[in-house]
This record gives C-alpha cells, structure tokens and sequence, in this order.
C-alpha cells in the first residue's frame, strides 16, 4: 500500500507519486509518462512495474540490441574510476560480450534498463543473489545523467519488489553512489580492501545492507 499524499506537496512530489502509482498498474510504462519521469523497464520484457516481473527467482534475458548502449556507458573513463570495481579492461569488447553472456543464464539474476521518456537508454539495474543469498544490487548511469535522481527513482522501484534484507557495494569515496543508497535506506555493516581493476590499485569497498 501506498502512503496517503500530504495535503501540501510540491510539484516534484506529486510527479512522483502519480508515477509510483502507475507502476502499480498494468499500464505500459511509456504512457502518460512526464518529462521529468524516468522509466524503469525490464529488459527484452514488457514494460509493466517491477512488482508485476517473475520472483527474483528465475533468468531475465538482456535484449542484445541493448548492449551496444551499454558496453559504451560502462567504458566511459569517469565512470569507471567510481565504480572502481570493474572489469579487468571495460573498454574490451569480446570480454563485454563473454560477461553478458555469462550474466543472462544466472539463476536468481534481473536486469532492467533505466530509459528516458524517449526511450534512451542511460543506465541498467541489476539484482543479484550474493554469495550468501541475500539480494545484492547494483547498477550503472551513464555520466551525462548523474546527479538528476535517475538512479534513486530507478533503485526506489526495484526495491519495492525485492526481499529482504538488500545488500550493495561501493567504493568507499564514491559518495554520489554512496548517497543514493543511503537515501533508499542502506545502512554501512562493513568495509573491505581489494584490488580495483578499474583504478588500478587497492581500493576500499563499503558494503551496506537494507533491512
């Protein structure tokens, strides 16, 4: 259940409740949706709410038209630096290819895309069992859309359909990334130092969970 819209809201506030409320309809995600809005979609799947997507359960298949999109936003040199924990060389291609691969015949494992209101792609979001069980989340923006609340709208609706506890990553001094999971509730429950093929060196990594 939703909660009950406060009598004064701002404009943003309504904008976001009257999406949340969408997604708990099955409507496509594209209608009606406002400028402002992002659309958080299953990939190669109809677009309907995250609650209404199979049990975390099963295998989602990524839509290969997508990976070009994506293998170009996961290169990007800035982005890689603050997710620091990366591929080994995220500009290769067969080793891009060979980790979707990989990823899309994973038990328990959903993908989806974070879109625009045009349909551009900019980010991806991804929960997956981690090595006790629990749900681990993670996800990917694409530079040019950091710091516009893509990501905290995009992990708010995952989390709406996801079992507790929740457990996420980051690098340490990755503060937006930090941010964004605090925001939705994460609580810091360790920390651990390890080799970052996207920096190159040792770097510490926070682990956070949601209860």
């Amino acid at each position: 259940m939703h909660a009950l819209i406060p009598q004064a809201v701002s404009a943003e506030d309504l904008r976001i409740q009257r999406s949340r409320q969408k997604f708990t309809q099955l409507h496509p995600l594209r209608t009606g949706q406002s400028l402002e809005q992002t659309i958080l979609i299953e990939m190669n799947q109809p677009a309907y709410p995250p609650r209404d997507l199979p049990p975390l359960t099963g295998e989602s298949q990524l839509a290969t038209s997508d990976h070009d999109a994506v293998f170009t936003m996961m290169a990007e040199p800035a982005a890689v630096a603050m997710a620091a924990f990366t591929a080994a060389d995220p500009t290769s291609r067969p080793a891009f290819d060979a980790h979707m691969e990989r990823v899309q015949t994973m038990a328990g494992t959903h993908h989806w895309a974070i879109t625009t209101e045009d349909e551009t792609l900019i980010g991806t979001i991804s929960t997956f069992p981690s090595e006790d069980g629990q749900p681990e989340v993670t996800y990917w923006l694409a530079q040019a859309h950091w710091g516009k609340g893509h990501a905290s709208r995009a992990l708010a609706l995952v989390l709406e359909q996801s079992p507790r506890p929740v457990v996420a990553r980051v690098a340490l001094d990755s503060l937006g990334s930090r941010r964004v999971l605090e925001k939705a509730g994460f609580e810091a429950i360790g920390n651990n130092g390890d080799y970052a093929a996207g920096r190159g060196t040792e770097t510490e990594e926070l682990i956070l969970r949601l209860s």
